[in-house]
């Protein structure tokens, strides 16, 4: 049986400053035009592709920053003081419509979504790291309605497997669901850890403890969910030739937005075998392909970017 890991003491704050994967690139789709109104969804406290935004132009811009976090928020509001041209709001991206209105954000020429925690929220946030014993909390925002304790000790040991398997896609989700259940309650990430450490018993252990935390904290965030309902409101809120650009790290969010993208580029519902009747028209052009990946160089920089996956797509007249 291994032996526990080292669990830190996580009472205050790590100060860290996140870099954000592939923000070059990011910038320079956004900016290949001479468009200058900008959203980013989930700035993050940092605000990473807000700077890469600014310092790759001199035209005046005007970018909407949003992020679910309200501690992020706040630290970006301060970081940006100097900056009037970047609205702060916290908001999340399920509402970026009802929120792009509100600030009057109309015709966007680029919006930008980097999917998933940053890095000093997966050391600060209450729960998110399986290396720092804390609460399981793993709300991005108080407002969101359970805990990751609460799907832990309520959940049944069937749904539990379903989502290690279906969203964190570990092999050994029955087993860690059937842990689970035999050690309630269960409280920390302390306790959660070495369950999960004594079932998994040698195999896989390190990529176990990441998939199912990143399960655990997609559903309390009900991070897939929302993502769907984003994805609709962005093309609807990019001006002609605006640009979408989506920054994603598991297969769960990259599959989401790879299927919005070709049903929004080939829209039409015919059987592939006859003409089109139906009269859809595409909404968009994707313009990579294939992701883009960072390269060696940049994982070297940041090795929590090994995992990031950027698709680019163009709104059509």
């Amino acid at each position: 049986m291994p032996k526990p890991r080292l669990l830190l003491n996580n009472a205050s704050p790590i100060e860290l400053h996140h870099r954000p994967a592939l923000a070059d690139i990011a910038a320079e789709a956004l900016l290949y035009s001479s468009g200058a109104v900008f959203i980013d969804c989930t700035a993050g406290s940092g605000g990473g592709h807000i700077k890469a935004l600014l310092t790759k132009t001199d035209k005046p811009l005007r970018i909407l920053a949003l992020d679910i976090d309200p501690n992020a928020v706040e630290t970006l509001k301060t970081l940006m003081s100097e900056r009037p041209e970047v609205i702060i709001v916290e908001g999340d991206y399920a509402e970026l419509e009802t929120l792009a209105n509100t600030y009057n954000f109309h015709n966007a020429d680029g919006i930008i979504a980097d999917f998933g925690p940053s890095l000093d929220q997966i050391l600060n946030t209450p729960g998110f790291s399986h290396s720092l014993d804390a609460p399981l909390d793993m709300r991005y925002t108080p407002k969101k309605n359970i805990t990751a304790a609460d799907v832990l000790n309520n959940y049944s040991q069937v749904e539990l497997k379903r989502i290690f398997r279906e969203i964190g896609e570990d092999r050994l989700a029955g087993r860690i669901a059937a842990a689970v259940v035999a050690h309630r309650p269960i409280a920390t990430t302390a306790q959660l850890t070495n369950i999960i450490q004594q079932a998994a018993d040698g195999l896989y252990v390190y990529k176990t403890l990441a998939r199912i935390y990143m399960a655990l904290r997609v559903v309390v965030n009900d991070e897939l969910n929302s993502i769907e309902r984003m994805l609709p409101q962005a093309l609807r809120l990019l001006g002609p030739a605006g640009r979408l650009v989506f920054i994603t790290w598991d297969s769960n969010e990259d599959r989401l937005v790879k299927d919005f993208l070709r049903r929004m580029e080939r829209p039409c519902v015919c059987p592939p075998h006859l003409p089109c009747v139906c009269g859809a028209q595409p909404k968009l052009q994707i313009i990579t392909r294939h992701p883009i990946r960072p390269t060696a160089a940049e994982i070297a920089a940041v090795p929590h970017s090994r995992s990031a996956r950027l698709r680019i797509a163009q709104k059509l007249p």
